[in-house]
C-alpha cells in the first residue's frame, strides 16, 4: 500500500444502518463528497479495509459516513478508533507556491540554518494542542519532537525536499 492521507477518525456508531461518526482530521471536508471509496485503517494493529461511500452528511463539529460494506450499529462498532484515510497520489494538487499538505513533510531531510547540517528527516506530523508537532528521526535513530511553529522552522520546500529549523544559537 502507498502513501495515505488521514481525513477522519472513526469515533461511535450513529443510528441503525451502521452510519459512522467520525471527526474531522481534514481542512477540506467538502472534498470528501467528491470520493467513492476510503480506507479504513486499525492504528493498533494495522489492518486495512477499502470500503465504498454510500452516504455522507457534514456537520459543523463532525461528520456521518456510511458505507456499502456496514449495514448495523453492530458491525461499525468494530471500527471505533479507526482512520479513515484516502490514497495520498489522489489528493488534488492545488496548493499555491509555498503551500503544502502536511502529509507531503514526511520524509523530507531536515537541515539546520545556516550551517546546512543534516539533523534528519520527518518521519510524522501530529496535531498538538496549540500547533503541529513534527516527528524527525535523526541519522543515529534517535526521535526528536519539533513545534511547527515559525520561530522553529525557517522554510519549507517541497519541491527540493528540505526543511530548515532555525538555529538555536
Amino acid at each position: 500500500m502507498g502513501s495515505t492521507v488521514t481525513v477522519g477518525r472513526v469515533g461511535r456508531p450513529h443510528g441503525v444502518r451502521g452510519a459512522l461518526r467520525c471527526t474531522y482530521e481534514t481542512d477540506f471536508p467538502e472534498r470528501l463528497r467528491q470520493r467513492e471509496s476510503f480506507l479504513l485503517c486499525d492504528p493498533r494493529t494495522g489492518e486495512v479495509q477499502l470500503v465504498t461511500l454510500s452516504e455522507l452528511k457534514l456537520l459543523p463539529r463532525h461528520f456521518l459516513i456510511r458505507f456499502q460494506e456496514i449495514s448495523s450499529p453492530e458491525e461499525a462498532r468494530r471500527f471505533i478508533g479507526w482512520w479513515l484515510e484516502i490514497d495520498a497520489r489522489r489528493v488534488p494538487d492545488d496548493t499555491e507556491e509555498g503551500e503544502f499538505y502536511y502529509f507531503q513533510l514526511s520524509g523530507l531531510t531536515v537541515v539546520e540554518e545556516g550551517s546546512g547540517r543534516v539533523i534528519g528527516r520527518v518521519v510524522d506530523v501530529n496535531q498538538g494542542k496549540a500547533h503541529e508537532i513534527l516527528t524527525i528521526e535523526t541519522p543515529d535513530g534517535e526521535e526528536l519532537l519539533i513545534p511547527f511553529v515559525a520561530d522553529a522552522v525557517a522554510e519549507v520546500s517541497v519541491d527540493d525536499g528540505r526543511l530548515i529549523l532555525r538555529s538555536r544559537e
